[in-house]
């Protein structure tokens, strides 16, 4: 069940664009809408990759920016957190996802 709703947000965790970019005293959603490269100096007009070194580099050194914040690394750590919790309470208490014999 928690895999369950936790899936329900997969597009948003393991998306590749960034939640909030600051740029040139504006702020950007580009997961709300589709940025072109050229918006911040870039050469191509087609949406900008965002994980690119190249693309970070016009964002950051252009727009004088504060940088991108990115929702996966967030998401990440905070599972990451979980899963570890999740782990140690099912050694302490035999309770957890997985019985002794390997099924659910």
């Amino acid at each position: 069940m928690i895999l369950f709703f936790i899936s329900l947000f997969a597009e948003g965790i393991a998306n590749d664009k960034p939640l909030l970019v600051t740029f040139e005293e504006r702020v950007i959603f580009p997961i709300f809408e589709t940025i072109p490269e050229t918006e911040y100096g870039g050469e191509f007009a087609t949406e900008a990759e965002y994980r690119d070194e190249f693309v970070r580099d016009l964002i950051e050194n252009k727009g004088k920016s504060t940088g991108l914040l990115f929702l996966t690394a967030t998401i990440q750590s905070i599972m990451i957190y979980l899963l570890q919790h999740l782990l140690v309470l099912q050694r302490k208490t035999g309770w957890g996802l997985m019985t002794r014999d390997g099924m659910w």
